[in-house]
């Protein structure tokens, strides 16, 4: 059973705060055809229900405490996930021991925990972190090819993104609590990085 306590809390508002401006990288892995591009229909529905909520969680005694929360998307029908490395990745404010990965058994109800999750790969400087389903909520191992088909969404290519299109951001903007949800925007600028 995953336990919210206020002590914790904090973390979390400010995981989410961050996760929402890290939601850009986590837009760019679902790249919206522009009208000049002659793209086919943005499929909204399989988008929501590639999208995952994320708990982090420490163990105490018998329990497990939220420590910080993210949104993430599944990219392959085998459990990858991508989703911002400072909710994820073990640090001062997230000093979780465990990711819980809740699923959308229906669009118009909060997500359901279901998996554990491990961290493959992740990238402070970018925000990123590529995450793999491996276990059941119970602590079950998952034996390779044995985790059921997922929906998912395929990962885009950032080259073909410029300034003025118009972005669906889909997420969980809060505790997990609600179902998801879509906000729409227009990037207004892009960063160049080495």
């Amino acid at each position: 059973m995953v336990h919210r306590e206020s002590r914790v809390l904090g973390a979390a508002h400010a995981s989410l705060f961050a996760g929402r401006l890290g939601f850009v990288c986590l837009l760019l892995t679902l790249i919206l055809p522009s009208a000049g591009q002659g793209g086919g229909d943005l499929d909204l529905e399989r988008i929501k229900r590639a999208t995952v909520f994320i708990y982090q969680v420490k163990s105490l005694e018998n329990d497990l405490v939220v420590s910080c929360v993210s949104t993430g998307t599944l990219i392959s029908a085998d459990g990858l996930i991508v989703t911002n490395a400072h909710g994820v990745v073990p640090s001062r404010l997230c000093d979780g021991d465990n990711l819980i990965v809740a699923l959308n058994a229906d669009l118009e109800e909060p997500p359901i925990p279901k998996y554990r999750a491990a961290v493959l790969n992740a990238d402070a400087g970018l925000d990123i972190a590529l995450l793999r389903i491996t276990r059941e909520l119970d602590g079950r191992l998952i034996a390779d090819g044995a985790l059921p088909v997922l929906p998912f969404v395929g990962i885009g290519n950032s080259d073909t993104v410029s300034t003025d299109d118009n972005l669906i951001f889909v997420g969980f903007p809060d505790m997990g609590n609600q179902p998801v949800s879509v906000e729409r925007g227009t990037l207004i600028a892009l960063l160049a990085e080495p």
